[in-house]
């Protein structure tokens, strides 16, 4: 993700230079005063941006973990075996213990985000 979280700080500061040149050569000093603004504010913006993004990323493991269980739960169902359902019930178990992890990572993001 660090790759990733540069090269978009990148392509950020590089659009709104673009928009900055823009709104200059229309000669419109107000839009271009605002665009600084935002440029210097530029780390709370990417801050909240990176929140946003990792939550999403959270939600989609979340997610996935979910789809685990309920194919787990199928299997479960049809198993004749009892070593079978064993070994399953062991796998559910621990998904649900990573997806109780995911969920204090999900709480733990949620309430930095509120909270700043």
């Amino acid at each position: 993700m660090m790759k990733t979280t540069s090269t978009y700080k990148i392509n950020w500061f590089n659009d709104y230079l673009d928009l900055y040149n823009y709104a200059g050569s229309l000669n419109d000093r107000e839009w271009q005063e605002q665009i600084m603004e935002t440029l210097r504010a530029h780390q709370t913006h990417l801050q909240q941006e990176s929140q946003q993004v990792q939550q999403w990323e959270l939600w989609k493991k979340f997610e996935e973990l979910n789809e685990k269980l309920l194919s787990l739960f199928a299997r479960l169902k049809e198993s004749e075996s009892l070593s079978d359902t064993e070994e399953i019930k062991r796998q559910m178990w621990e998904l649900k213990i990573q997806r109780l992890e995911l969920g204090r990572k999900m709480h733990a993001a949620e309430y930095k985000e509120v909270r700043g």
